[in-house]
């Protein structure tokens, strides 16, 4: 996000001289309280904002929550400004918006119902407050942006103008199965994250890497024994992105779409139960699609379960580590020994596990050569004492 501003703010009076501490860019809303709205706050305001620009966007984050800061911005001249964006990597396909102050809207009340949009998208071409997100017709790559203020009469967008030059290509991003969330959420699960039985397990033997310069392949997950009712309505996950029918490629079912609210489309299959092949394609920098293969599956008997877990690490230890896995030998920690690490805190260790097959195995290490035997069936809420149970 950006740094703090100081936001200059008060009821408008007569006969009383204004002044800002340092000169700059400044954005003035003045509601004149018409409509009575700003009542209850003080009647008719006056708020100065000093402009500093930032961009949000797909290429940041999915949820579009945080923001680029501006690098540098030139001299104040009264007439022209332009504020820097150095060294910003961006996906093809991807969109954006200029945002000032770190947010989207100015609010006059504390109710949050008096506003003023202060974000910078397009409208037939050109920038505009209340515009649509500005998509990329260029290839991926490293930019330096600008957003270029020049003084000019009528609404605040006429004012801006923008450019973007590209200065590199950014690096090769290898594909690492575990940093990624590939499952469904719908109306099965109350529209939760992906936890387990629908969790994509991946598949090692399955997936390939087709270009081992940039780390592109296909990676696959499987979702095995899923029920669906007829009234059940879902989009299928990829860490945080929520992707609708027109977001994926299904085949092995006849797949109908139905709106979301959001201007996307959820998805329903027929009633069933099913096993999924979920594919992605990765570019070596980004997911490009995500392809679902349906077939006949049989209802799954495992059973799932939160469990949280306690252990004694013995005297020592300056490292634990918990390697954790389940019926069909699922890992739940990484799948690369020893597993995930641990932080030691008054001689103990403690775990958290969201939606696990039960039952639930785990091994505690060191991570140089001294570990558990396998502690089978271990359920929520169990204190392991880890110097009883060391492999001898």
């Amino acid at each position: 996000g950006l740094a703090e501003i100081e936001v200059y703010w008060g009821q408008l009076a007569e006969n009383v001289e204004m002044k800002v501490p340092v000169s700059g860019l400044y954005h003035v809303v003045l509601d004149l309280n018409l409509d009575g709205q700003l009542t209850a706050t003080g009647g008719k305001q006056i708020m100065l904002v000093p402009v500093a620009w930032g961009i949000r966007g797909g290429f940041i984050d999915a949820n579009w929550n945080n923001t680029i800061e501006a690098t540098s911005a030139s001299k104040f001249d009264k007439k022209h400004m332009e504020f820097s964006f150095k060294d910003v990597v961006v996906k093809k396909d991807d969109a954006f918006k200029f945002v000032q102050a770190d947010c989207w809207k100015i609010y006059l009340d504390m109710m949050g119902q008096v506003k003023c949009e202060t974000s910078l998208g397009i409208e037939n071409g050109e920038i505009t407050t209340f515009g649509e997100e500005i998509n990329f017709s260029i290839e991926r790559g490293i930019y330096e942006m600008k957003l270029v203020w020049d003084l000019k009469g009528g609404a605040c967008g006429k004012s801006f103008s923008y450019t973007t030059e590209k200065t590199g290509e950014p690096a090769a991003e290898e594909y690492v199965p575990t940093d990624h969330k590939v499952g469904i959420s719908g109306s099965m699960n109350s529209w939760g994250d992906p936890a387990g039985l629908y969790l994509g397990v991946y598949n090692e033997s399955k997936s390939e890497v087709t270009d081992p310069t940039t780390g592109a392949g296909n990676f696959v997950y499987e979702l095995k024994g899923v029920t669906f009712d007829a009234d059940n309505s879902f989009k299928f996950r990829f860490d945080d992105e929520w992707l609708g029918l027109a977001a994926v490629e299904i085949t092995g079912v006849e797949a109908t779409g139905s709106d979301d609210g959001f201007g996307g489309l959820n998805i329903s299959v027929p009633a069933g139960c099913y096993d999924m092949v979920a594919t992605v394609v990765w570019d070596g920098a980004q997911r490009t699609a995500l392809k679902i293969a349906f077939a006949e599956g049989t209802p799954s008997e495992v059973e799932y379960a939160d469990i949280a877990i306690t252990a004694i690490v013995p005297a020592g230890w300056e490292k634990c580590y918990i390697w954790a896995w389940g019926p069909n030998d699922v890992n739940y920690t990484g799948g690369e020994w020893p597993g995930e690490e641990l932080t030691i805190e008054n001689g103990k260790v403690a775990k958290a596990f969201t939606q696990v097959a039960t039952p639930l195995n785990v091994i505690f290490s060191n991570g140089a050569g001294v570990q558990t035997i396998d502690i089978t069936n271990v359920e929520d809420g169990a204190e392991i004492d880890i110097q009883a149970n060391l492999k001898q």
